[in-house]
């Protein structure tokens, strides 16, 4: 009993060892399939994510590739849009977005388009083409011509004389004096006026009686004063030569010229005689002699910069279709369809535009206008603008296109023309009429009338 006994105890305990080392292996391997399994499935899912990925990237190519170019469009909001004649072009500012039939449907380029430069040798209206991918766009631009080179050194735009210290009355052999004379020189940019110096004058002829002029130059500048010579034994009149030669106020001049028309008619035979100056004794004293002169002779006599700009504000005018100019007395009309466009006239020595424009639409712009008759509600030609530089030269052009773009005038194909005569002397301008010697009401020299209806003066 005690020897069965102890047989069975022993293969219980073998079979308990047996059984443990067998839980030890399924448990080792169930931890291997279970690590299996976490891999095969980890596997699964990568592939799974990366067969995702290829598909949707396939997907996003697909539909790139299928996208199609339909057209480029141009932003040319920060472009230059005008340049001088000569002038480099220059495309710095300009937009190009490609244009797709699918979304994204619009892409803006960097770089890939290529921009054509128009030719910059003449003035006008130049296309620039741009093109990218086998379609183009194009903008345009305003070449200027160039109208005024850069100058090297400031100077001056006219010249103003003080003739109150000045001598102009001399005797027959006397040496000619202008100690007193003050000049003073204007300019575009401050300081605006300053008196000079290094000026010079014409000496006059002194050897024969006679109205003389004095023509005192600065810096290619002119301006021109009379002087009186007498003979010994005779007194010289009384001059007032000051008040209407060198009037700065316009109204002063006109009220003189009214003046003068009224006693046309009454003088008529002694224009008609064409004499140039008064006769010798006609002068009483107290009587003033005066130089009414014409918008042709100020135009003559002026200098080479306010002749430039007359140039160009008349070729401005007269390039547009159907636009006549008639010259008369004090000024010269531009008219276009049955109106008045513009005017030209002087107010001291500045050219001065008149247009068919309200001052007031310009207040605090950069075109400083005024009122050109603010006691004539009436004026046709209210807005006045001065030609006092080269700058205002330019607006003035701008002011003329828009008063051509209100009434659709187009332009034409009349070439530049150099409108300005030659200068000419005070004698030579009162044979031909275009100046008036005035003696206490008296006109001598051929008349230029005046018509203020534009009815006459001279079609150009």
């Amino acid at each position: 009993m005690v020897v069965n006994a102890t047989l069975l105890m022993g293969r219980a305990i073998e079979w308990n060892v047996s059984t443990a080392v067998l839980v030890a292996i399924f448990a080792q391997i169930v931890l291997a399939a279970a690590a299996l399994g976490i891999f095969l499935f980890l596997t699964h899912r990568k592939k799974a994510l990366l067969e995702k990925e290829n598909a949707f990237g396939g997907y996003v190519a697909l539909a790139k590739k299928e996208r199609n170019l339909i057209g480029i469009s141009l932003d040319t909001s920060s472009v230059k849009r005008e340049f001088r004649a000569g002038e480099a072009f220059d495309s710095e500012g300009l937009l190009v977005t490609a244009r797709y039939d699918k979304e994204p449907s619009a892409e803006l380029l960097e770089e890939g388009y290529a921009v054509e430069a128009p030719s910059m040798e003449e003035s006008g209206e130049r296309q620039v083409v741009v093109r990218y991918g086998g379609f183009t766009a194009s903008y345009f631009i305003t070449v200027l011509r160039d109208l005024f080179p850069a100058e090297e050194e400031r100077r001056p735009i006219a010249i103003d004389l003080d003739l109150r210290s000045v001598r102009t009355e001399f005797t027959v052999g006397d040496i000619f004096d202008c100690s007193g004379l003050a000049v003073t020189a204007h300019y575009a940019t401050a300081p605006y006026e300053q008196p000079v110096a290094d000026y010079t004058c014409d000496v006059p002829d002194l050897l024969a009686a006679g109205i003389k002029e004095v023509v005192v130059r600065y810096m290619g500048l002119s301006y021109v004063y009379p002087v009186t010579v007498t003979a010994p034994d005779e007194e010289p009149p009384v001059y007032g030569v000051e008040e209407a030669f060198y009037a700065e106020a316009p109204a002063a001049v006109e009220v003189a010229e009214e003046e003068i028309a009224e006693e046309i008619a009454a003088e008529a035979p002694a224009a008609e005689r064409g004499e140039p100056f008064p006769a010798e004794g006609a002068a009483e004293e107290g009587s003033v002699l005066r130089y009414e002169r014409s918008f042709t002779a100020r135009v003559i006599q002026s200098d080479e910069e306010t002749k430039r700009r007359y140039n160009l504000i008349k070729n401005e005018l007269l390039s547009y279709e159907n636009v006549k100019g008639r010259m008369s007395w004090r000024k010269e009309t531009f008219r276009a369809g049955g109106g008045n466009v513009a005017r030209l006239g002087f107010r001291g020595n500045i050219l001065c535009l008149y247009l068919p424009l309200d001052p007031a639409e310009f207040a605090g712009s950069r075109y400083k206008v005024e009122q050109a008759s603010e006691g004539n509600p009436g004026e046709k030609l209210p807005c006045l603008f001065r030609i006092k530089n080269e700058k205002r030269a330019r607006l003035a052009c701008e002011l003329i296109a828009r008063v051509m773009g209100e009434r659709g005038a187009k332009k034409g194909e009349r070439p530049a023309q150099d409108y300005a005569p030659p200068y000419e002397t005070t004698e030579q301008l009162l044979g031909k009429g275009l100046i008036r010697a005035v003696l206490r009401g008296r006109v001598d020299g051929s008349l230029f009338a005046d018509n203020e209806n534009e009815e006459g003066g001279s079609e150009q």
